[in-house]
């Protein structure tokens, strides 16, 4: 069983449930490329259907799936029966292992969050920050421990430590009067990150994003618009001014970081001042 990119392009995303013997795996690719930002992958298996999630929307499934549960499990990597693997290029992290199936609504709900390491039917999870030397803890409690790279002891081919993306979670602030200068702030995005700036009359339920390349982020507008597109510096904060009229005031805004899709708090203009206030 393997997470990893399609051998014949490596910007697509592939979910293998095996069973023994060689060439004898059930593979689905996924629909969308995944190259340039971060996206989360998973993938699940109830004994009989595989399905593909990416940013927690179901991509792909196929049903009457076999599976041996003495084969390879491997994310980021094709083993290859003779024992050869072949390794995906790119940045992994927050890497984790369930005894239980999830559903779409539970996968996207820990998206852009840390876990305890107790939670429910957790059998592993490798958070990736010691970032560096060679061990690879195992968050979960259950003790499955790795190492980067096939040995203890450091390698010209082990994987390289770099700092992580993947949940920086932006917090949006929005003070000022309006109509008149509103100060928009921004603080936890990633680190030079391509944001979009969302408006909304009101706010409401939970809007999942259909498309684009943040297809199943979770927005609390109720009928987003485009209101900027905006950088952040490179720590991740940014502040600007906008000159509101009257006609803005009292609407919502809310950020979503393109760099790993994840999703601000949802901020509003002021409402327009009454006279006498």
């Amino acid at each position: 069983m393997s997470l990893r990119t399609s051998v014949d392009d490596p910007t697509v995303p592939c979910y293998v449930v095996d069973i023994a013997g060689c060439g004898n795996g059930t593979e689905i690719c996924a629909d969308t490329p995944i190259e340039g930002s971060w996206r989360h992958l998973a993938g699940t298996y109830d004994g009989d259907t595989m399905r593909l999630f990416v940013n927690g929307l179901l991509d792909r499934e196929l049903a009457g799936v076999p599976f041996d549960a003495s084969s390879w499990m491997t994310a980021g990597a094709t083993t290859f029966f003779n024992g050869n693997q072949a390794f995906y290029t790119g940045v992994i992290d927050e890497i984790r292992l369930w005894s239980v199936v999830r559903s779409e609504e539970e996968i996207r709900s820990t998206i852009h969050a840390g876990l305890v390491g107790d939670e429910p039917g957790l059998l592993g999870y490798w958070t990736l920050d010691e970032g560096s030397g060679q061990q690879v803890g195992d968050s979960s409690g259950s003790g499955f421990a790795g190492v980067l790279g096939e040995t203890d002891a450091a390698e010209s081919s082990d994987p390289s430590w770099v700092e992580s993306q993947a949940l920086r979670v932006p917090a949006l602030s929005v003070v000022g009067e309006c109509p008149g200068t509103v100060t928009i702030g921004l603080s936890g995005a990633s680190s030079s990150g391509r944001l979009v700036l969302l408006k909304s009359p009101t706010t409401g339920g939970a809007r999942i994003l259909p498309r684009g390349p943040c297809a199943g982020s979770v927005l609390g507008l109720e009928a987003p618009s485009l209101f900027a597109a905006i950088v952040a510096d490179a720590d991740g904060s940014l502040s600007i001014d906008r000159a509101v009229p009257a006609g803005a005031c009292g609407i919502y805004l809310q950020l979503v970081d393109g760099t790993n899709c994840a999703v601000s708090n949802v901020g509003q203009i002021p409402l327009e001042a009454t006279p006498g206030e």
